[in-house]
């Protein structure tokens, strides 16, 4: 199949197309920033650039009509949270995207609509408060709680409070920038990585981080393992759901079990997980009789990012290298170059600006349903 990868920034997308490659399919990508990893892979046959998103939603989407038709691409599958932007534009597109409805998506991206779908279904979950003003704070019970914003990422705005204590000034909950105060479980964390068609699993892998970006970010050093209390969690939320597409859960870990404390529904790290088993290609474009899982026990990591956020080395496989596709590997330092220099320029994290033009917070989109479909 002629297969296009929005979100071409991502190591794990760089991932899918490899797989994809190495599958039979001809991978094309496209991306709104010009210099990513999968520019200079050999398992690439096409880059495309299109407008930011979240800035120039309209011409995002004419930008990625014109590469569906011109590429003749038979499946479009969005890996980063460009996904929000492409479901809600799917029926214009002219080609299946993996994706469930932009309804869904929402639901399961806001952390208190998440867990509210989640506790419905009869899933662990931490008690969670949405916050629409730091009134809705007072009168919490004096436990330990973490606050983050309903529509976040890489926890670059968690903040903990330990018993007894208030709310950092900077927990400021508005109606448009509502939050979630969310009871504090002691326990180790595990996240997840799983395809889903109508309901029911076609992939899973579980994994455990041994190094972060920063305290409580995203995983730069993760392990696989089974574990099928996450597995028959996620099993059950996809069942009772009907999801389609790609999912994601970070889980505490407790006593009584595992529960789940927000969803990603999009690519995440976990897919490195599945290298050297293209099969994996084949249940995120339909079915398949039983769910496919990774062997466990392999480690994944960035040398470069644990370099950065001051780990030890350990050994493991790289997220980058791959000694058939070399040039990725070799040009990483000018990705995060122009990263660290965009971070700069809008005087945020650099984490925040790999998805500041892509990311999505709860905004309405603009109606397009005037614009001619293809």
């Amino acid at each position: 199949m002629r297969l296009l990868l929005t979100g071409a920034r991502a190591p794990a997308t760089l991932e899918l197309a490899r797989l994809a490659h190495r599958a039979g399919h001809e991978v094309h990508v496209a991306d709104s920033v010009g210099l990513h990893l999968c520019r200079w892979s050999n398992c690439v046959a096409g880059v495309h650039r299109l407008p930011p998103p979240r800035f120039s939603y309209g011409a995002f989407v004419e930008g990625l009509a014109r590469v569906v038709e011109a590429e003749r691409i038979e499946r479009v599958i969005p890996t980063c949270e460009e996904v929000f932007y492409v479901a809600h534009a799917a029926p214009r597109l002219g080609a299946p995207v993996l994706t469930d409805t932009p309804e869904r998506l929402a639901r399961w991206h806001d952390k208190g609509r998440f867990v509210e779908t989640a506790a419905a279904a009869g899933l662990a979950v931490p008690e969670t408060h949405r916050l629409l003003s730091i009134g809705d704070a007072v009168g919490l019970p004096q436990t330990g709680w973490v606050f983050k914003p309903a529509f976040s990422r890489f926890s670059t705005r968690v903040r903990f409070v330990k018993p007894g204590d208030t709310p950092p000034e900077d927990v400021r909950p508005t109606p448009s920038d509502p939050w979630v105060a969310q009871a504090w479980l002691d326990g180790p964390t595990l996240s997840t990585y799983s395809v889903a068609h109508g309901g029911r699993l076609a992939a899973h892998a579980t994994y455990r981080a041994d190094a972060t970006a920063g305290p409580a970010g995203a995983a730069v050093s993760f392990v696989g393992e089974d574990h099928a209390g996450t597995e028959a969690w996620v099993d059950q939320f996809a069942r009772a759901t009907g999801a389609t597409g790609q999912l994601a859960f970070d889980f505490i870990e407790t006593p009584a079990g595992v529960a789940a404390v927000e969803c990603n529904p999009r690519l995440t790290s976990g897919l490195h997980l599945f290298r050297g088993h293209s099969e994996v290609v084949a249940a995120l474009l339909g079915p398949t009789p039983s769910v496919l899982r990774p062997p466990p026990g392999r480690r994944f990591l960035s040398r470069l990012a644990l370099r950065h956020y001051g780990h030890a080395p350990r050994p493991g496989h790289d997220l980058i290298h791959d000694a058939a596709d070399p040039w990725p590997h070799r040009l990483q330092g000018l990705v995060w170059l122009s990263v660290v220099g965009r971070a700069l320029l809008h005087r945020i994290d650099p984490r925040a600006v790999t998805t500041r033009d892509i990311e999505w917070n709860g905004e309405p989109l603009p109606d397009l349903a005037a614009a001619p479909a293809r």
